[in-house]
């Protein structure tokens, strides 16, 4: 573990989930980004800390050095957080995917490159009629990751290693299906700072640039 991984903003991991425990909160799943993180409750709260530069804790502009819940996200049923560079994304029991905070590259898969640094801007971000809902977000540095529950797989972000998985170093601005893993039941997937690995019941595939 490095130690922008440990420290957020002068806050240790080991301190901010004393803090969570010293509330009453019991924690179902933790994701860190590069300066920032999220917790996710077993009854559903979302809880962020860290640097805030870029809107990534969904608590508007200020910053936390300790774990502050995210109101905003009270009165849905999440099941999933994802920390990026300086993005984030939460998915709901139903499927909706919700992202918020840097989209320099097109990692919020919103179109176009701004930012949603005011969390009341929250979007939901995918929604496909022809797919199953969305069971499983991951994201890098600047792109992200998403997996349906039939085993689609779509990208977003910074192409720039070939992380994306489409055979160019282009950008996406919005969520592109993985066209070479169709018929390929995915399973799993996650973002490195510029990778992303696929498993697909035996088999992993590495996606980035030698």
């Amino acid at each position: 573990t490095s130690h922008n991984e440990r420290v957020c903003a002068g806050f240790t991991q080991e301190a901010a989930f004393l803090q969570l425990l010293r509330i009453g909160v019991s924690v179902s799943q933790v994701s860190c980004g590069s300066q920032h993180s999220i917790a996710l409750t077993k009854d559903g709260l979302v809880f962020t800390w860290g640097h805030n530069s870029r809107g990534q804790l969904g608590l508007g502009q200020c910053g936390e050095s300790s774990p502050e819940q995210v109101q905003h996200l009270s009165d849905l049923p999440v099941v999933q957080v994802a920390a990026g560079g300086e993005h984030s994304f939460s998915v709901s029991l139903s499927g909706a995917v919700f992202g918020w905070g840097n989209n320099s590259c097109g990692q919020l898969g919103l179109g176009d490159t701004t930012g949603t640094t005011s969390f009341y801007k929250l979007i939901s971000l995918y929604k496909a009629s022809s797919y199953e809902k969305t069971c499983l977000i991951s994201c890098g540095l600047l792109h992200t990751a998403v997996l349906t529950k039939d085993g689609a797989v779509f990208t977003f972000g910074s192409g720039q290693h070939g992380q994306l998985g489409h055979n160019s170093f282009r950008d996406e601005l919005r969520p592109r299906l993985i066209a070479e893993l169709l018929g390929s039941k995915v399973i799993q997937v996650a973002c490195g700072r510029y990778t992303m690995n696929v498993l697909n019941g035996a088999s992993i595939f590495l996606l980035y640039d030698l």
